[in-house]
């Protein structure tokens, strides 16, 4: 990805987020073989693969010696490992990279999509409702720019990369690999609610930090004007927005659910969207109101009915809509449940990893020195060599 003698782009900060949201692995000599456990911990696909992914609409991407393929949740092999990388399905589109710096996108029999290839994956995002953004360099069609950061919206310890010379633009494809939106835009994000988060440059503007964000339609359209120093994806038809260094919401329509007046805010889930007051962290609902006072030190998005939660800063617990301590603060780190299970470290620190229910039992402790949250009744774990 772009590192080394590539001169186009540079990596700054890793971006641990998205990195952990595909499943990308550190490197470790005690971890090296994969597989999968269901609900009940039982090893249902060996641990033997040598990296994986999370399942996503009934596949998942595995590795074996050097090559990736993808198998469905009995194991099978349904694409023959063959790619140098491989990402998860998403609207029936995976990303795949064929061969160094050659990335496509595969329908689910593996069959390349024709007309689009990018050359590094933080190229092309993810499909959603039915369309996928992509950055085309063309240096007859488009103005080259200097300097040209990207994901500028993140906070800067997240900021993935900088094109030194930025001579190409983010457009939008439909699933048969045809631009639905022609290139034009300085950043694109994936469609929420028939809505995408774009930048847009500003030609009275010359510091691209004043080049803001707004949303378009699947028109191409902008549907809510480039206002706002940073925008994210709709969730339950409200958006998490930046003006400056504050945050709030607006609806479908561009208007404010909640001024920017948050320190810090998540998005949207079950009704609920973390934001930060005077240092502390607390809750608001889809009409605006605290619901959850600011009085924790986090607070993670809701899923099923509970949230990652600490007032102490240190050890972490689950809350429920209401605010109340579900689950007591006893883990050092803690996912968001899927699937009724999450997994959490007992303690401060150490190796001792767990998979809790939602009354807060350890229900699967067995073979997990690593291990990913739920996706479709299974969980991607990792030891140290293969049983």
């Amino acid at each position: 990805m772009g590192r080394g003698t590539r001169s186009s782009i540079f990596w700054i900060v890793a971006f641990l987020a998205a990195a952990s949201a595909c499943n990308w692995h550190p490197i470790s000599r005690a971890l090296t073989w994969y597989g999968y456990i269901d609900a009940s911990g039982k090893t249902v696909i060996p641990v033997h693969y040598s990296n994986a992914r999370s399942f996503s609409e009934g596949l998942a991407a595995v590795q074996v010696d050097d090559r990736w393929g993808y198998i469905d949740r009995a194991g099978r092999p349904v694409i023959p490992p063959q790619f140098v990388n491989a990402r998860e399905f998403h609207d029936g589109r995976a990303l795949v990279e064929i061969a160094a710096d050659d990335w496509h996108y595969i329908d689910p029999s593996g069959r390349i999509v024709p007309g689009v290839q990018v050359k590094w994956s933080i190229q092309g995002r993810r499909f959603s409702e039915g369309l996928a953004a992509v950055f085309i360099e063309d240096r007859r069609r488009f103005a080259c720019l200097r300097s040209i950061d990207q994901e500028i919206r993140l906070e800067p310890r997240e900021r993935a990369y900088v094109y030194p010379e930025f001579c190409g633009r983010w457009g939008y494809i439909d699933a048969d690999g045809a631009f639905a939106i022609q290139p034009a835009f300085i950043e694109a994000y994936e469609f929420s609610e028939g809505l995408a988060v774009v930048r847009v440059q500003d030609l009275a503007v010359s510091d691209q930090r004043g080049w803001r964000y707004g949303y378009v339609d699947r028109s191409g359209a902008l549907a809510i004007p480039a206002r706002f120093d940073k925008a994210f994806e709709f969730s339950e038809g409200l958006a998490r927005v930046g003006v400056q260094d504050s945050y709030g919401f607006i609806t479908r329509d561009g208007k404010w659910l909640a001024e920017a007046s948050f320190e810090e805010a998540g998005d949207f889930h079950e009704g609920m969207a973390a934001v930060k007051v005077a240092g502390r962290w607390g809750c608001i609902d889809r009409q605006g109101r605290m619901a959850i006072p600011a009085e924790f030190a986090r607070i993670s998005r809701f899923s099923e009915g509970l949230a990652v939660a600490s007032r102490s800063g240190k050890l972490g617990g689950y809350i429920d809509t209401s605010g109340r301590l579900i689950i007591e603060e006893r883990f050092g780190v803690a996912w968001p449940f899927a699937d009724g299970r999450a997994r959490v470290q007992i303690g401060a620190s150490g190796w001792d990893w767990a998979y809790i229910d939602r009354a807060g039992k350890p229900v699967i402790t067995r073979h997990v020195k690593q291990g990913w949250s739920f996706s479709e009744g299974l969980a991607l774990i990792g030891n140290g060599g293969p049983f």
